[in-house]
């Protein structure tokens, strides 16, 4: 029996169009053997609406003589069936996003929960010294949390950390000087027991030379008067957090944005 096309109505990969297609006949040799099977060709789109699809279709076959093996009906039961199909999809969707949601719900809770244990466990859950023990992290940092502990947010990682820190680390927590008190009169030279409680420096053209050099201002607390001690040294360079008893000429007192300061020279660390 000879083999006659036909037109049919299928639907693109998309499923957002009905297209016209056209039935052939494909040959193809394999092991020295004809093999033939019927196989399709798309033509055009035609619409998304089934009843306009139909009528193009059924033009397009008078026109060019060929039969339309695809009937009204069988279009508008295709069409219900695409419309369950998506229908199904978009819940299958909507299904998945709400369960791959409470999936990462429950990592993140379940993440949150073991930062917390890490945390009430005396160490740092996130940051520079995440796992680390709160007692070795720099006293200048811990001292920052304490601190700044009535801005973080309630229930915030942050703030419990905070809570923490000021809690276990009270004797850590670097002190703050007295806003008014000095010490000492200028051309004496004294011994002082201090915390060192900023460190920073900036770099200069060394003196009689084309070299730069590294100047150092350190700020301290007298623990016997709470008074605040500034020194600037290209020498003098303690790591902030330091307890040393040093010896020094006061220079002279000043004040710095409404605090109080007996600036130092000419330092040296008893001992040293």
């Amino acid at each position: 029996m000879a083999f006659v096309p036909h037109l049919y109505i299928g639907v693109g990969e998309t499923g957002a169009f009905f297209t016209l297609r056209e039935t052939y006949l494909h040959e193809r040799y394999a092991n020295g053997c004809r093999y033939t099977e019927v196989r399709s060709f798309h033509h055009f789109n035609l619409s998304q609406d089934a009843d306009e699809a139909f009528e193009k279709a059924r033009a397009f076959a008078e026109r060019n003589l060929i039969q339309l093996n695809t009937t009204r009906e069988q279009l508008t039961e295709q069409m219900r069936d695409i419309q369950r199909a998506n229908a199904e999809e978009l819940e299958r969707r909507e299904r998945a996003a709400r369960e791959r949601e409470e999936a990462w719900e429950e990592e993140r809770r379940q993440r949150e929960e073991a930062k917390r244990a890490l945390i009430l466990g005396g160490k740092f859950a996130f940051g520079p010294y995440e796992r680390q023990e709160f007692e070795k992290a720099p006293r200048g940092y811990l001292t920052w949390l304490a601190k700044t502990l009535p801005d973080f947010e309630d229930g915030s990682l942050m703030r419990l950390t905070a809570e923490e820190v000021a809690r276990r680390c009270a004797d850590l927590l670097l002190p703050d000087p007295h806003p008014t008190l000095t010490v000492g009169e200028p051309k004496k030279r004294l011994t002082f027991d201090v915390i060192v409680t900023r460190v920073r420096w900036f770099d200069r053209e060394a003196y009689m030379s084309y070299r730069l050099e590294r100047v150092y201002i350190v700020t301290m607390v007298d623990k016997a008067t709470g008074a605040c001690l500034l020194s600037k040294s290209t020498a003098f360079a303690p790591e902030e957090g330091e307890e040393l008893t040093i010896k020094g000429t006061v220079k002279e007192h000043s004040d710095y944005k409404g605090q109080a300061q007996t600036v130092l020279q000419r330092i040296a660390e008893v001992g040293q």
